[in-house]
């Protein structure tokens, strides 16, 4: 198929494509990437009087796909499966997943489907995320947002970027996590779908709580919560990640009620009806987060029920199992059961380590921390070990 020609847009179209999504001319120059000294340039091609160079045009028809020519989309989903193909991933005739399962703990490349989009593959890197580790997805998951608005698909692309973020923070990114989560605000906002930036602001907010602000967690938590029409399921998750950011700053109160509404609107969510990126929550989300608020406020007795529920029932969430077994070493080490918690934290570690969990290890340095005696030295020993050889498997 031969390739759309670039054609000028019709200045009053782009105006109203881009007000109708809320964006002002600076997030769209941002969003398209022209250069901060020339972001007059939207107000130019607006009134008509300059018209956007080809590679502009191309990104303007990515962001608002009603003002691409007819068979544009079609021409970047080949190069979307094309550049994939050069990746590593091939091409498959026929399979029901995008990803085959084979990958998982495989060496050979995966299957790609071909009617694969951009949304379907993000919802596949979700879910290897979560069996291998943000470490083993990041050469295919970082390619995502931009593939993503090469088919057109704004929203995918705000659901990759979210992803990309969340990968980040895992891996110990910070900063990057901070960046790509900006930019999936910025996405969400252009596509118009206040659900995604609300979860994209609960993982702000997640952000800051690993990042040792609370404050801003709580600030975040609370505004993703005041998105209008967002779905049982998402308000029940931010709700967590509210609970939690109370009790960083300790207050019990507050994350105890923060909880409760939690638990209030989990039955009501439907995983069938929920969004792709949601599709992990469920009882032991809500469970997870009551062990770790609970061990912040001290209550080791109901931190320990709650993480030993979760453990008993996410057995192929292979990262987060990391996490768990760090909170449930760390209810032993606050009532100074050493040897203990030694043990626990020693099994968080190993998966921590195998799934590039910068987050996993931390916690398991909080346990380590909070030791005694033999059971300390011999936990630090294998943290400081395991340091070397592991740090060269991170993102670079």
């Amino acid at each position: 198929m031969t390739a759309p020609q670039a054609s000028n847009p019709d200045p009053g179209v782009l105006k109203q494509a881009r007000e109708r999504r809320g964006l002002s001319q600076t997030d769209v120059a941002r969003l398209i990437g022209v250069p901060a000294n020339d972001r007059n340039q939207i107000g130019r091609w607006e009134r008509g009087s300059h018209s956007p160079q080809p590679h502009y045009q191309r990104r303007l028809w990515a962001l608002f796909p009603e003002l691409a020519p007819d068979g544009w989309a079609e021409v970047n989903r080949r190069a979307f499966l094309d550049v994939l193909s050069a990746s590593g991933m091939v091409m498959a005739d026929t399979t029901t997943s995008l990803i085959a399962g084979p990958m998982v703990g495989a060496k050979q490349p995966a299957s790609l489907a071909p009617t694969a989009d951009a949304g379907m593959l993000t919802l596949e890197a979700r879910r290897l995320d979560d069996q291998l580790g943000g470490a083993r997805i990041w050469p295919l998951a970082h390619r995502l947002p931009g593939l993503a608005l090469a088919l057109g698909d704004t929203r995918s692309a705000a659901d990759a970027a979210q992803l990309c973020g969340w990968l980040c923070l895992d891996l110990g990114r910070i900063d990057h996590a901070r960046v790509w989560l900006g930019r999936a605000h910025e996405l969400a906002k252009a596509a118009g779908d206040r659900s995604l930036d609300a979860y994209v602001l609960g993982h702000q907010a997640v952000l800051n709580l690993h990042d040792e602000r609370p404050q801003w967690a709580a600030r975040a938590a609370v505004a993703a919560q005041a998105a209008r029409g967002a779905p049982p399921g998402l308000r029940s998750w931010l709700a967590t990640v509210e609970a939690e950011s109370h009790a960083a700053l300790g207050d019990e109160q507050a994350a105890l009620a923060s909880l409760e509404q939690a638990a209030m609107l989990l039955p009501h969510h439907d995983p069938a009806e929920a969004p792709s990126w949601l599709y992990f929550f469920g009882r032991w989300d809500l469970t997870q987060v009551e062990g770790t608020a609970n061990l912040r406020l001290g209550r080791t007795t109901q931190a320990r029920a709650a993480v030993q529920e979760t453990l008993a029932s996410t057995p192929g969430f292979v990262r987060e199992r990391a996490v768990h077994l760090a909170t449930l070493a760390g209810t032993h080490a606050v009532d100074s059961e050493y040897g203990e918690a030694a043990r626990i934290a020693g099994e968080a570690l190993q998966l921590a380590l195998a799934t590039g969990s910068v987050r996993g290890v931390r916690r398991v340095r909080w346990v380590a921390a909070r030791l005694e005696g033999q059971a300390a030295e011999e936990l630090q020993a294998q943290l400081a070990g395991r340091d070397s050889d592991w740090r060269a498997q991170r993102l670079r």
